[in-house]
């Protein structure tokens, strides 16, 4: 039988949920003595939220379920959900992004017109900048406003220059200017700004201003001689400026942009007024009201998660806030738990909206295990299968939205319906976990990770990325419920997950 994974799960919750039963735990460390050292072939590691009860016990009822009634499979493949020990402590409402746990305090702003998004201000008040010419503003805005006038800095005005601002999901104009030394528009702390048409920015909406010279006997962008301070207005929390973004040079050379931070001046302004303040009146006074209703969901939450362990013995529960941003750590810690707690060949990551076919799978694993197939690759260890992603995108917004890596596509990844690793990488990965930046999702920093390693890839076509049935596919992501069901219930029929005809 599988070796339990109550005592584990027990540690972590004791950190991060006090409703855990002192009857309970002790159920949970008689368990212990009946664990075994049994070596498996391979073992899945589900990725899981807490409340996805309904889709852990969809995959139980259909491809995994399959497995434990396998004679073959059951002793060589195990199954984990992996979860982590916390939900986020602050309701949704509260949190800059549902896929964060990163608070939003919100204020109602004294000021109710003209905010300034930047402004000159001391130099006591900030470190000063150098102004090598940064030239965009990035912003996210948390609360409806009103955009009416876009500027730069007054120093900036040697030629002509436009102020744009645009959609980051898009790229395209929203609303522009052009300022000048004989149009030089109206002087604000420091910055000169003109009227624009005023346009709503909604809630969740993600843009920059972009400053650009039009004066064809500049070379580039005017700066100013002496060191410029400013600092950012959120109106009372209404916007969330970005990091500056991955830029290019004039010589194509990347810029990192922590580095622009440290000695640039912030040419680009724009001013904006506060957009459906009642609402933003009602969530300020009705915090704590959210507060007691969100709590009182993960006491429910908890409860049930402690009966499903009592249920079903496949949850590992690793000490972490368990939000979609926490994902490459959470991943690192689970590898971490199995070099601790199991021996095994390969594990396969998996998301619990996939089907998966065991079978098939494990008969391709066979063969990497087989003499044959080590002589074809050279005898190599280092295994990584799955669908890669080649000369990916750096998302610069959404929930895909990446800041720390300071290049425009990514390493090759393998995307997340499922991959399998062997062992000799995951070791890799644990005993330089200290050292791994997680970036914004645990797929990339995977592929970011292994870059240096040169593992053995094996780019297989029946992993899918998207939601698209084929016969004989390891995987498919992105099913409802009622969607996995059903393709698990086509292929038991006829043995084509895709349908019978």
């Amino acid at each position: 039988m599988p070796v339990p994974v109550w005592v584990y799960n027990v540690a972590a919750l004791v950190l991060g949920m006090a409703y855990v039963h002192y009857s309970d735990m002790i159920m949970v460390f008689i368990r212990i003595f009946l664990s075994t050292g049994e070596q498996h072939q391979l073992i899945i590691g589900v990725m899981s939220a807490r409340g996805n009860f309904a889709q852990r016990q969809a995959i139980r009822d259909t491809w995994w379920g399959f497995v434990q009634q396998h004679e073959e499979l059951a002793d060589k493949v195990q199954l984990q959900f992996v979860l982590g020990s916390q939900s986020c402590p602050l309701h949704v409402d509260d949190r800059e992004d549902e896929y964060s746990c990163t608070p939003w305090v919100a204020s109602l702003p004294q000021i109710q017109d003209d905010i300034l998004a930047v402004k000159e201000a001391p130099c006591s008040t900030k470190v000063q900048e150098h102004n090598y010419g940064q030239h965009t503003l990035n912003f996210r805005i948390l609360h409806p406003v009103i955009l009416t006038k876009l500027g730069i800095h007054s120093n900036s005005i040697s030629g002509r220059v436009s102020v744009r601002l645009l959609d980051s999901a898009t790229h395209t104009d929203i609303v522009s200017t052009m300022l000048s030394r004989d149009s030089p528009g109206v002087l604000m702390s420091g910055y000169r700004y003109k009227a624009v048409e005023p346009y709503l920015l909604p809630k969740g909406f993600q843009g920059y201003v972009l400053v650009e010279n039009l004066d064809p006997d500049l070379a580039d962008l005017p700066v100013s001689s002496e060191p410029v301070c400013a600092v950012t207005n959120t109106g009372g929390g209404v916007i969330k400026y970005l990091k500056q973004t991955p830029d290019t040079t004039y010589d194509g050379h990347y810029t990192d942009p922590r580095e622009m931070l440290s000695h640039s001046t912030i040419l680009p302004s724009f001013i904006y007024t506060l957009h459906a303040k009642p609402e933003l009146e009602t969530h300020v006074s009705g915090k704590e009201q959210r507060n007691t209703v969100w709590e009182n969901t993960r006491n429910t939450e908890s409860e049930n998660l402690t009966i499903e362990m009592r249920e079903h013995d496949d949850l590992v529960i690793l000490s972490l806030v368990d939000t979609y941003r926490n994902l490459p750590y959470k991943l690192l810690r689970y590898f971490n738990w199995l070099e601790k707690h199991r021996k095994y060949d390969f594990v396969m990551k998996v998301d619990d909206d996939c089907y998966v076919d065991v079978e098939r799978l494990f008969t391709k694993i066979e063969q990497f295990r087989s003499p044959r197939t080590v002589s074809i690759i050279g005898g190599k260890s280092g295994i990584w299968w799955g669908r890669f992603r080649y000369n990916w995108y750096v998302e610069q917004y959404g929930k895909w939205a990446e800041f720390d890596y300071p290049a425009s596509v990514y390493p090759a990844f393998a995307c997340g319906s499922g991959y399998v690793l062997s062992h000799d990488i995951v070791s890799w990965l644990v005993r330089n976990r200290e050292h791994l930046h997680s970036y914004q999702g645990e797929d990339v920093s995977l592929g970011i990770w292994l870059a240096a390693v040169k593992a053995n890839i094996t780019d297989d076509p029946m992993f899918q990325c998207n939601k698209e049935c084929l016969s004989e596919m390891y995987t498919m992501p992105q099913l409802s419920i009622e969607e996995l069901k059903q393709t698990w219930q086509y292929k038991r029929q006829c043995g084509d997950p895709c349908g019978c005809y």
